[in-house]
């Protein structure tokens, strides 16, 4: 997929300006990301066959639709995306930081601006369908609308601060439970998205975007995987690998009977290992370590 216009604008559009618990729109107006990233450049990558396979997923009311439908040995079917597209399947381009410079670079700036690795996907969207159903996510989201005007109603969390590994959606519940539960609720928030808005979406909030009007919808979302005390435990602990015991192997018998003394023990290591950590060296480090994440999820 071409670069467009990538040399003229700024690279570090999208800045992340807000950060609390709530979500929050703002217009941005006419930026960088709608520069590089239009509807009509989606549009002649779908009908000239540009997309790579390996990025695109075809979603309607939350089913994904399987690969075989429009993949053969690795390539896309000709004609098979416009035709599901025009058939109510939302168009998932997924980690566009692989595919387009400009996404590379504006990911890249995020990290560097927040210290949590960022990819971005776009989703594109026909005339009054969805493509996902009822659901929460895992990051923090930020979501520019570049064309057509999306509805985003939304519910408070039923979790909270979910992580990919903890009360991670679907492993939590189903769409269909989640719809049911809070069937006849009013939304906490209604969200109108128009192009030049930009939406702040904490992670655990519930949502189930759908397209508004005659035109299609484009927005692209940029992921903040946000690292949490528990990546910074899981830290702390690789950076003891230097400590002698802790290297030892635990014996079959252990792992075959009672552990309960050995994480005793082990418990008493860490706790004297993290007394004398040398806490301006780990911290050095582990910003170093936090900077250097894929971005790639």
């Amino acid at each position: 997929m071409p670069d467009e216009d990538a040399g003229s604008v700024r690279p570090d559009e999208p800045r992340v300006v807000h950060r609390d618990d709530e979500p929050r729109v703002v217009h941005r107006g006419r930026t960088a990301v709608d520069e590089c990233f239009t509807l009509r450049m989606l549009e002649g990558c779908i009908d000239t066959e540009c997309l790579p396979a390996a990025h695109v997923l075809l979603p309607r009311e939350g089913r994904i639709l399987e690969r075989d439908h429009y993949v053969r040995e690795g390539r896309l079917i000709p004609g098979k995306v416009r035709h599901y597209l025009d058939a109510g399947h939302t168009l998932s381009l997924r980690n566009l930081q692989d595919l387009l410079p400009f996404f590379n670079r504006a990911c890249r700036a995020i990290q560097r601006e927040t210290g949590y690795p960022c990819h971005a996907t776009a989703y594109l969207t026909p005339p009054g369908t969805r493509g996902l159903d009822c659901h929460w996510d895992p990051y923090t989201v930020v979501i520019a609308q570049i064309s057509g005007t999306k509805s985003w109603p939304l519910h408070r969390p039923l979790v909270t601060a979910p992580t990919p590994e903890h009360l991670a959606f679907p492993r939590t519940t189903t769409s269909k439970a989640l719809r049911q539960r809070l069937e006849g609720a009013p939304p906490d928030h209604d969200i109108r998205l128009a192009p030049g808005d930009t939406l702040w979406l904490p992670r655990g909030w519930i949502h189930r975007p759908y397209t508004v009007g005659d035109a299609p919808s484009l927005h692209v979302t940029f992921a903040l995987r946000e690292l949490t005390r528990s990546w910074l435990a899981h830290q702390l602990i690789d950076r003891l690998v230097t400590e002698d015991l802790m290297r030892q192997a635990l014996t079959a018998a252990d792992l075959t009977g009672s552990l309960e003394t050995e994480i005793g023990r082990t418990r008493e290591l860490l706790r004297h290992a993290l007394a004398s950590l040398d806490v301006r060296r780990a911290e050095a480090d582990i910003r170093h370590t936090a900077m250097g994440l894929p971005l790639t999820a």
